[in-house]
C-alpha cells in the first residue's frame, strides 16, 4: 500500500509519496546524546544524538516549558542522523527556566520512539526578538484622545516610515458593547456637535 504527504518548505508545497512497510514491529532508534540531560544552558547550543531505522520516515525535535503542555517543533527532516546533530537550542530567545525537549523518531511501519532531556536555560544573553513604543503626541481633539506613536520591532525586516523595523501608529476612541442597553424603547443618541463625545441613553 502507498500513502502520498505533503512536505512543506516555507510557503511552497510537494507531493511525496512512500511506501508502507507492512509487519514492521521494530522501533526506531531515538537517542538525544547531547547537551547531557538536566544541563544548564547559557549559549546557542547544537542538540547531538542518533535518528534511525531501517525503515525511516522522518524524526522532529520539539520543546515546551516544563510546565507546559504543548510542544512547539525547532527541527525536523527526513533524513537519519547517526550521531550527528539534530536541531539548534538557541537560549537567547528563551525566558530563563526548564524546558523539555523531545525527539520524535516515525518508521514507514508506523513505530514511533521518542527520547527526552530536560535543559536548564539561565543568563543574560537575549539577543532574540525586540520592540519598544516611543509616544510622540498625545492631543484631545474635540474631546476626542489621539495618540501617535512610532514603534520598533527586530522581528518586522520591512522598510517602515522611519527605517527598517519601524511602524507608525496612530491610536483614538475605542468604543465597544458589552452588554444590551435595554430589552426594549431605548436607544443610543450622539450628542449635538458641542465638543462633547457623550452617548446618553433615551
Amino acid at each position: 500500500m502507498r500513502q502520498a504527504g505533503a512536505v512543506v518548505v516555507g510557503e511552497a508545497a510537494a507531493l511525496a509519496v512512500f511506501a508502507v512497510v507492512a509487519g514492521d514491529v521494530v522501533s526506531p532508534v531515538a537517542e538525544i546524546a547531547s547537551p547531557a540531560d538536566n544541563a544548564v544552558v547559557t549559549a546557542p547550543v547544537a542538540i547531538t544524538g542518533t535518528a534511525t531505522d531501517a525503515n525511516f520516515l522522518r524524526y522532529e525535535v520539539a520543546i515546551r516549558p516544563a510546565g507546559g503542555s504543548s510542544f512547539k517543533v525547532i527541527a525536523e527532516s527526513a533524513f537519519p542522523i547517526a550521531g550527528g546533530v539534530l536541531a539548534a537550542f538557541d537560549p537567547t530567545v528563551l525566558a530563563n527556566g526548564t524546558y523539555i525537549v523531545r525527539l520524535s523518531v516515525l518508521d514507514l511501519g508506523g513505530n514511533v520512539t521518542t527520547d527526552e532531556a530536560t535543559y536548564v536555560v539561565d543568563g543574560g544573553i537575549k539577543i532574540g526578538p525586540f520592540s519598544v513604543t516611543f509616544i510622540d503626541l498625545s492631543v484631545l481633539l474635540a474631546g476626542i484622545p489621539i495618540e501617535i506613536s512610532r514603534t520598533y520591532d527586530s522581528r518586522e525586516l520591512s522598510p517602515g516610515e522611519f527605517g527598517f523595523g519601524w511602524t507608525l501608529g496612530v491610536r483614538t476612541l475605542d468604543l465597544q458593547i458589552n452588554r444590551r442597553v435595554a430589552t426594549w424603547g431605548w436607544r443610543i443618541r450622539q450628542s449635538p456637535a458641542s465638543g462633547s463625545v457623550g452617548l446618553p441613553l433615551e
